[in-house]
């Protein structure tokens, strides 16, 4: 087993060059697993109400540092909700499957979408099979609505008898749901809904779209005309549903329909399909270089402005039309690998490409993967690089950065909606592979991004990092009159005390600021404690399940700092005992009695009646009453940060 300490390793940050810098970071958290070895990893971010955020994955612990492990130990795929400050607030276990991408309706609720092993998965204890006339095979399709508290509405489990993969999802604003995916092997007869004869279609080879009610009942779909089984995205608007998937060659992709061809300039080439509600095809474009597999991984729609990422393979030109095969105006993306690059493109809802990016240094270990609109009229991909690598090319700034070691290192940038000029670069990474899986913005504008990190000894673990304004106040910490001195690790700011078993602590904290300033405490179990004091009482087992996380929040700003508030030990005071008499009665009048306790230095025993105040290290007293006595002592501990700690017997 892998043993959870207050901090792991501090993953160093490569060279940055560039005009601007990322936003504040507030926190970066580690939800390190349990096992030597282990793959945690997360793979999808949602923002949510209030703050909080919705992720998905697979791990062993669900709480960051200072907490404890969450148990039981999940070790296992999940979708969860984590508050302001990354404390888990509820979960919802998915058993052998992977959670793809998540999206949410206009009430909060929750959908997921990826795929299962086997003819049975169990969503948080409870055993889904067959939705329809399905052939469950070893890979199976799944879509999941959850309440706003984590309750499980409704599951799908879709499957041909090969393996198919659940890849996108999007819920457009009346709450229609669309789902996108592909089957690899099998018959590839896959059923959406019992005894609706429309939605069982075959989708062997191919990959497909699905329109599903809110309540999950089946509407529509749509299939690719062949091949196209790598990454699929979906996004839609109030009027239309936007479609990445793929072709080779040319293809009809309009089987239902008059006859609409689309090319692939060579291999597998992105193919982005717009349709309105019903399911009419409106446009279709199609983006790639000349050989090789070139695919989507997400689509975002927000005021008119589609925003697209995944991989362009440009083969034996550098440079690929992004606003599509042989269309004019030519928008170019000059990329800096022919093998593979990651990219971010915005187009117009119209599917005119208005610029795209090379993400990607000079090896084949490039790809973008999530992206997200901000507040602020940009856009922000989210993926992984390796080398030196220029974030701008094409721009008029220079924003280069550099990974570490032989594997790629994670990154987010963001960059203008309309001129595609990059603003800053945000890159984290050690030595083995790490990823940024999917990033998100709230309504507030805080930055949320989510993956895995790989220190290359115990393997992957997740990490949430939260970006907003900076702060400009001092924050102190007091306990019981101890104020600790602040502390500053790979985990973030931190105040660090000793705990007293079974006593009540009283934490105070105050900002050096004029401006309305809000304080909140959150426990392990993510419950909050709104305000400047907060009182709790510990018990004896186990320090590792105590820590807190404090969040300052300037009510004018909004900008907002995270502090831990950790134990460093819990003393219990259970290694003390008392000698003669205790145990064994009171002392008669005339005895002379040797009254004894443990010696140490920092300890004060102060013995009753009589209220004799003897410090360490002599510890002892006699005494002679001239009644029968019973006497008990009452130990303090004086060690370091003023513990206070006590103990009566």
């Amino acid at each position: 087993m892998k043993k959870i300490l207050l901090s792991v390793a501090t993953f160093i940050a490569g060279f940055l060059q560039m005009q601007a810098q990322a936003p504040n970071l507030v926190f970066s958290d580690i939800y390190a697993g349990t096992a030597s070895g282990n793959s945690d990893f997360e793979t999808a971010v949602l923002d949510y109400t209030n703050g909080d955020v919705i992720m998905a994955g697979a791990t062993g612990n669900l709480n960051p540092s200072p907490f404890a492990v969450k148990t039981p130990y999940l070790n296992t795929n999940f979708v969860g909700k984590f508050n302001e400050v990354g404390a888990n607030v509820w979960q919802s276990t998915i058993g052998a499957a992977t959670v793809n991408q998540l999206a949410k309706d206009a009430n909060n609720n929750i959908f997921a979408v990826g795929w299962a092993q086997g003819t049975g998965t169990s969503f948080d204890g409870t055993i889904y099979g067959n939705t329809g006339n399905n052939n469950l095979g070893s890979q199976n399709i799944f879509v999941a609505k959850y309440s706003p508290a984590g309750a499980i509405l409704w599951v799908k489990v879709v499957g041909s008898g090969g393996d198919e993969f659940g890849t996108g999802i999007t819920v457009d604003p009346a709450g229609d749901v669309y789902v996108t995916g592909h089957a690899t092997s099998g018959a590839g007869i896959v059923d959406f809904e019992p005894g609706v004869a429309a939605a069982t279609f075959t989708a062997g080879y191919k990959s497909f779209l699905v329109k599903l009610s809110n309540n999950g009942n089946y509407l529509w779909h749509k299939i690719s005309p062949n091949g196209g089984y790598n990454a699929h995205a979906v996004c839609a608007d109030a009027n239309n549903v936007y479609w990445a998937t793929q072709v080779s060659g040319t293809q009809n992709v309009n089987p239902t329909g008059p006859t609409w061809n689309a090319y692939s300039a060579g291999g597998y080439d992105i193919l982005l399909l717009k349709y309105t509600k019903n399911g009419t095809l409106a446009s279709v474009k199609t983006v790639g270089g000349t050989t090789n597999t070139d695919y989507a991984r997400s689509l975002k729609v927000k005021d008119g402005k589609i925003v697209m990422t995944g991989v362009v393979a440009p083969g034996s030109s550098s440079q690929i039309n992004m606003n599509g095969y042989a269309e004019v105006p030519v928008v170019n993306l000059t990329t800096s690998s022919l093998s593979k690059d990651g990219f971010v493109a915005v187009y117009d809802t119209l599917m005119n490409c208005q610029w795209a990016k090379p993400l990607g240094g000079a090896t084949a270990n490039d790809e973008t993967f999530g992206a997200a609109f901000d507040n602020s009229g940009n856009v922000i991909a989210a993926g992984q690089f390796q080398g030196a690598t220029n974030f701008n090319i094409g721009g008029t700034g220079t924003y280069t950065a550099n990974s570490n070691g032989a594997n790629p290192d994670y990154f987010y940038s963001s960059y203008s909606i309309t001129s595609g000029e990059c603003n800053w670069v945000y890159k984290q990474g050690g030595t083995a592979l790490d990823r940024a899986a999917d990033v998100a913005v709230d309504v507030d504008g805080r930055i949320w991004a989510a993956g895995y990190i790989n220190n290359g000894s115990t393997g992957n673990d997740m990490f949430l990092n939260k970006h907003f304004c900076a702060s400009v106040f001092t924050v102190s910490v007091d306990r019981n009159g101890y104020t600790a001195p602040m502390t500053t690790s790979s985990f973030g700011n931190s105040f660090d005390f000793i705990g007293c078993a079974g006593q009540s602590a009283v934490y105070t904290a105050t900002a050096s600021t004029n401006t309305d300033i809000k304080y909140s405490f959150f426990d392990i179990n993510g419950v909050q404690s709104n305000g400047s004091v907060f009182t709790e009482t510990l018990t004896a087992s186990g320090y590792m399940n105590k820590g807190y996380k404090l969040l300052v929040k300037d009510s004018v700003t909004k900008c907002e700092q995270v502090f831990n508030v950790r134990y460093a030990q819990i003393n219990d005071m259970s290694w003390f005992v008392l000698s003669y008499p205790f145990g064994s009665g009171p002392i008669c009048p005339g005895d002379n009695k040797l009254l004894q306790g443990n010696s140490g230095a920092g300890y004060t025993y102060t013995w009753n009646p009589g209220n004799v105040v003897v410090p360490s290290p002599n510890t002892t007293i006699y005494v002679s009453p001239t009644v029968t006595t019973t006497y008990t002592a009452t130990i303090y501990d004086g060690t370091p940060n003023n513990a206070g700690c006590y103990r009566s017997e």
